[in-house]
């Protein structure tokens, strides 16, 4: 597998555990989530690999503590960091730029199939009032992935091994909802 179908294949990951991993404090985490994290690595770009992860890192734990941020997520995303480096070093930046970038776009169109969905809308409404109820986190998020799997794309989009697979759902899945 070549470097930039592994900095895909890690985009595609993340964008799985944003969805399907929702902090019951925000629901979903805000696309500007992703786009602050690119902003960060943008003024770091004439940093080492190290300083830049070590960075990035804390800025990504600091979004994890305020409530904005899923776990799951947040280390996936350190992880790949990680993977990048030791991948090959040399472009190391480049695929940084490349997975956030992949990563954004990819969370987008997610953002605006899944959540913008009537049914799905419908259906967190009733999960954000279990929530309010004071259920914990785990029924918060047995409750999304009832709903995610009424509409079915979760389970689709975790079985697909490739980028074209996983943007052809996406499309499929966009069309029918409209």
């Amino acid at each position: 597998m070549s470097t930039l179908e592994q900095v895909i294949t890690s985009a595609m990951k993340v964008c799985l555990k944003l969805l399907l991993e929702p902090e019951p404090c925000n629901k979903f985490i805000s696309r500007h989530q992703l786009s602050n994290i690119a902003n960060v690595y943008e003024s770091l770009e004439r940093e080492s690999p190290d300083v830049i992860i070590g960075i990035l890192s804390a800025f990504i734990t600091r979004q994890v503590v305020r409530g904005e941020f899923s776990k799951d997520a947040a280390k996936e995303i350190i992880q790949t960091l990680y993977k990048l480096k030791e991948l090959d070093i040399d472009n190391f930046k480049r695929n940084v730029r490349e997975f956030l970038s992949i990563l954004l776009w990819l969370y987008e169109s997610l953002e605006k199939c899944v959540i913008e969905n009537r049914r799905f809308k419908k259906c967190m409404d009733g999960c954000i009032g279990e929530e309010r109820k004071g259920k914990e986190r785990k029924r918060f998020r047995e409750c999304v992935h009832q709903c995610l799997a009424e509409i079915n794309l979760a389970k689709k989009l975790s079985e697909v091994s490739n980028i074209v697979e996983f943007v052809q759902i996406l499309l499929d899945e966009c069309k029918s909802y409209t």
